[in-house]
């Protein structure tokens, strides 16, 4: 048995078991597998090793001493010790956080909506609040991104067929919109920057091994890997045409975050973006995050409508 799964399969056991262990139980119940030395200081010095390295990783693996001599020692890992700490959210938040689950499903390769953020609101206490008449976008996850995203957590490369070509991408970007996913990269063939729609992408997306990348060329290392999201534009119906001037820093921090946004004019102290914006509460939030930095120029029915927003944050709540 190699050291990764003798790892997994001791903080399996201290996990699961409902009384503490001594280490000849466990040497038993991993069926010898784990510590198969016929000497039990071998044994024992392996296990020592491997509670060594769980330690220094983090995991909280408590050593309870029950004899002054040590020679009935127990080992556990206690269910309080792995518990999530409660975040501390109002209940206004976890409304909030509802009704965005609801409106933008995920879907796995199954074809089921996934409800992983639903378990976890209702483990908070936060399924209650309205949930939106309909969804505003279905995002699926497949396998396909989850290689592509390996790529980009990894700085590797990935090989697949779009409009019945094979390309070879370098990917700095996984980005949602509109209800799809887009792989942005370096394409190795083309030698340039490229964008492609994830779910028009032909059969597998496939990792690069290193001598492929090499003879191809290592791409553009420089860029930095992300994953983009535009909230903006969730929604429906047509996008209103916003541009927003934003002051040196902050078109700096925007950029940065998202260097795909579309740049109408720039100068030396500030840069005019435009937003295709379908969801205006989302275009809120992120003007805010700005302050007086930020500057909503048109289209003037938006302008008005986050003007009368900012005097309704601005009046004192009337109290009966």
């Amino acid at each position: 048995m190699d050291k990764f799964t003798r790892l997994l399969n001791l903080v399996g056991l201290l996990q699961q078991s409902p009384t503490a262990l001594t280490f000849a139980e466990i040497r038993e119940r991993l069926r010898g597998e784990a510590y198969p030395q016929r000497d039990p200081e071998s044994a024992r010095r392996a296990f020592e090793r491997d509670k060594a390295d769980l330690l220094d990783m983090g995991v909280p693996l408590t050593v309870i001493p029950e004899q002054l001599d040590g020679s009935t020692t127990t080992y556990t890992i206690e269910r309080r010790s792995r518990a999530v700490r409660d975040p501390g959210f109002s209940t206004e938040e976890l409304g909030a956080l509802h009704f965005a689950a609801a409106a933008m499903s995920l879907r796995g390769r199954d074809d089921a909506t996934l409800t992983d953020a639903r378990d976890g609101l209702r483990k908070l206490g936060g399924l209650g609040g309205e949930s939106p008449e309909r969804g505003v976008g279905e995002l699926r996850l497949d396998e396909n991104l989850t290689t592509a995203f390996t790529a980009i957590v990894e700085g590797g490369a990935i090989g697949f067929t779009h409009s019945d070509r094979t390309r070879m991408l370098r990917p700095h970007q996984i980005v949602a919109r509109h209800g799809h996913w887009y792989l942005h990269g370096f394409d190795l063939n083309a030698r340039a920057e490229r964008t492609f729609r994830l779910d028009r992408i032909e059969g597998a997306v496939l990792p690069l091994p290193e001598e492929v990348l090499e003879e191809a060329g290592a791409g553009d290392p420089g860029r930095v890997a992300s994953l983009r999201f535009r909230p903006w534009e969730f929604g429906t119906g047509e996008p209103l045409d916003a541009e927003v001037r934003l002051d040196a820093p902050a078109a700096a921090v925007a950029l940065a975050t998202d260097p795909g946004l579309e740049v109408l004019e720039e100068s030396g102290d500030h840069a005019v973006l435009g937003l295709a914006v379908r969801n205006r509460a989302a275009l809120w939030q992120w003007l805010l995050t700005f302050l007086d930095r930020a500057e909503l120029l048109a289209p003037p029915e938006l302008v008005e409508q986050f003007c009368a927003h900012l005097e309704g944050m601005s009046s004192p709540e009337v109290t009966p």
